[in-house]
């Protein structure tokens, strides 16, 4: 892997009322995000048809042609995406030739907010900085490999349990219910269990419960906080039911495992 940077070229959040072609062949990589209406496109004589998070990859020497027009009868035309050139020797490395080269990457918001970032630091032409620039677009890859190992190319009703998943850990301190993840992707509670069981081989709440000890811990580990405060701090609403999950998960009280901490970072400091 190379520790050159990536250079970005063009960046934009695009968006298209009136119809819209252009053909090329690309110099660079090419990633394009669908976030709003849908778009026509034929890549190395392959046509697809990009809806709302959709993410089209394309490579150096790829034929690509885009068209977004209206449908023949329907609302007007209103389409918006962002995309992103780059090149580089860590892009060559991260570049996989098994990769989709169009995958339903669903509203996820870690990767919406990576093409804004580098969108809105390309736009900073008066201080612009590479270095941010080239973390910002390892950023963005390293979450699309991230998504793709985990689910984002099945269909999209095997994809909802990664979007609860992601909607836990998110939601995560604060107060969450099952009737509350089964309804952000849309799904009744009992089909919602059955899905995140199926895939993650432990129920939503379950999940919520890992999530907020593990918080804990940490909190507990790297700040001088007192064990209640961090309790409610990460989602627990009493210190009874926070102390016997932690007791029943970790094989210790809460209390037992500050005590031993404050030890071994007694001994460290000596």
């Amino acid at each position: 892997m190379s520790e050159a940077l990536v250079e970005l070229g063009a960046c934009n959040h695009a968006v298209h009322e009136t119809p819209f072609a252009s053909r090329k062949k690309h110099r660079h990589y090419l990633f394009r995000l669908q976030v709003e209406g849908s778009a026509h496109v034929c890549l190395n004589g392959v046509q697809y048809r990009l809806g709302g998070g959709d993410l089209l990859m394309c490579r150096p020497a790829d034929a690509y042609e885009l068209r977004l027009e209206p449908a023949a009868s329907g609302p007007a035309l209103r389409s918006a995406d962002y995309f992103v050139y780059c090149s580089g020797e860590w892009v060559d490395w991260w570049w996989d030739e098994a990769l989709p080269r169009v995958v339903h990457v669903g509203p996820n918001e870690q990767i919406v907010q990576a093409f804004r970032s580098i969108v809105y630091e390309r736009r900073r032409v008066l201080e612009p900085s590479p270095e941010i620039q080239d973390c910002l677009a390892r950023l963005l890859l390293l979450a699309i490999r991230r998504l793709m190992r985990s689910g984002a190319r099945a269909a999209p009703r095997l994809y909802m349990p990664y979007r609860m998943k992601e909607y836990i850990e998110q939601q995560a301190t604060q107060p969450l219910t099952l009737r509350q993840i089964a309804a952000h992707v849309g799904l009744g509670v009992s089909r919602a269990s059955e899905l995140f069981r199926a895939t993650f081989g432990t129920s939503p709440m379950d999940y919520v419960i890992t999530i907020r000890l593990h918080m804990v811990r940490e909190r507990v580990l790297y700040d001088d906080i007192g064990l209640e405060e961090a309790a409610y701090a990460c989602g627990f609403r009493t210190y009874t039911h926070f102390s016997r999950l932690f007791k029943a998960r970790f094989g210790m009280t809460p209390q037992a495992f500050k005590r031993s901490n404050k030890l071994i970072r007694k001994k460290g400091s000596n």
